[in-house]
């Protein structure tokens, strides 16, 4: 009777154990839950911030569309969004004119020595370094990299076809380009498609002197200082107070059509932020005329 009752307690006390550890796998798998629900609700709401700053930025853009046909830093989508509280959150964001930077596309086209020439300075200018401006123009090489067997080592491996950038991201841990040097030009290099023209009323003036190499660059500076409050309207205006500054023309071999007042390409940043997480976006706009207005053609969300 004795060795019954034992072993009913064993069985017991296995019965108990057991459905102790399957109550501990049912709260962890719980709390595991709970946790992805969490994270999932989270990234929604950071999606859902991202989403109304890039709604705001094609607003903004819209409303400049109708404007009198120039683009110039003073108006109201180049005046950066700072942090804005939201129902449980922030949202701060700012829009960048990509036709107001060097098209490293321009490089692509051999007989376009003015953008060499331009690219030269403003490498120069800016300290970086030799090998990752080689890397980037051996990256663009019409046909794909002579030597590609650092590319194939690559995670995962690639194979560059050279030629025209879709984006400055491609350029990102590729080989002989360093990481802190391609940061130092981000500010003022994109990539588009096409012989799209600079303007001259965003284009920052460390940019736009290397386009003037027989100019001083304090005259190219004084021209361009009151363009804020008082844009050009045109880029033969901008062209003539360069003249005149100088005192000289700028010769019949000059690309007088590099140069416009107006943009159609458009770059959106914004991070969002919610209790301890945060989100970030990019997104390429194209702004066509009313009523079609802007479009997103690229856009990347990380959620670190």
């Amino acid at each position: 009777m004795n060795r019954d009752r034992g072993f009913v307690l064993v069985n017991a006390l296995v019965l108990v154990a057991a459905m102790a550890a399957a109550a501990v796998f049912l709260l962890s798998r719980s709390e595991t839950g709970r946790a992805q629900i969490h994270a999932a609700q989270t990234a929604d709401q950071l999606t859902a911030y991202l989403d109304a700053f890039e709604a705001l930025a094609r607003q903004t853009l819209n409303r400049d569309a109708s404007a009198a046909g120039t683009d110039h830093l003073g108006e109201g989508w180049a005046q950066d969004v700072q942090s804005v509280p939201l129902d449980r959150g922030t949202v701060r964001g700012s829009v960048h004119d990509m036709q107001g930077r060097f098209n490293l596309n321009w490089l692509t086209n051999a007989e376009d020595t003015a953008a060499k020439t331009a690219f030269d300075d403003l490498v120069q200018r800016l300290g970086v370094s030799d090998q990752t401006v080689t890397a980037i123009l051996a990256f663009m090489e019409p046909g794909g990299q002579g030597a590609r067997s650092a590319f194939a080592q690559l995670t995962p491996p690639i194979d560059p076809v050279g030629g025209a950038l879709l984006h400055i991201d491609q350029l990102n841990g590729m080989p002989g380009i360093d990481g802190a040097q391609l940061d130092r030009l981000r500010p003022y290099i994109t990539a588009l498609t096409g012989a799209l023209p600079l303007n001259i009323n965003t284009a920052s003036a460390t940019v736009v002197r290397g386009f003037f190499p027989d100019t001083k660059p304090s005259v190219v500076n004084a021209v361009l200082a009151g363009r804020k409050l008082d844009p050009f309207p045109s880029a033969d205006a901008f062209l003539e107070a360069i003249e005149a500054a100088q005192g000289a023309g700028l010769g019949e071999t000059f690309d007088r059509g590099r140069f416009d007042v107006a943009s159609d390409w458009f770059e959106m940043e914004a991070t969002a932020a919610l209790n301890d997480h945060s989100g970030s976006r990019k997104a390429v706009m194209f702004r066509q005329s009313l009523p079609l207005g802007a479009i997103v053609t690229y856009r990347v969300s990380t959620y670190p």
